[in-house]
C-alpha cells in the first residue's frame, strides 16, 4: 500500500474507514475524472435532464468554496 488516500468518520457504524491509495483505486479515479469531463456533469450515472448545478465546469471557476 502506497498511502491512505483518504478516510472519514462513519455515523453509521461509529467507526473510521479508510482508502488505500493503490494503482487500481487511482485508475478508477482517472477513468471517473473522464467520464466527468466528457459528459460536462457530476451526475454521470443519471438518466435525469442535464441539471445545470451538476455542471463540471464550476469545479474549476475560481474562488469556489
Amino acid at each position: 500500500m502506497r498511502a491512505e488516500a483518504a478516510r472519514g468518520f462513519c455515523r453509521s457504524c461509529s467507526a473510521v474507514h479508510r482508502l488505500a491509495r493503490t494503482s487500481a483505486a487511482e485508475a478508477q479515479a482517472r477513468a471517473l475524472m473522464e467520464r466527468i469531463r466528457l459528459k460536462g456533469s457530476l451526475d454521470v450515472d443519471s438518466e435525469a435532464p442535464f441539471d445545470p448545478r451538476c455542471a463540471a465546469e464550476q469545479l474549476y471557476t475560481p474562488g469556489r468554496v
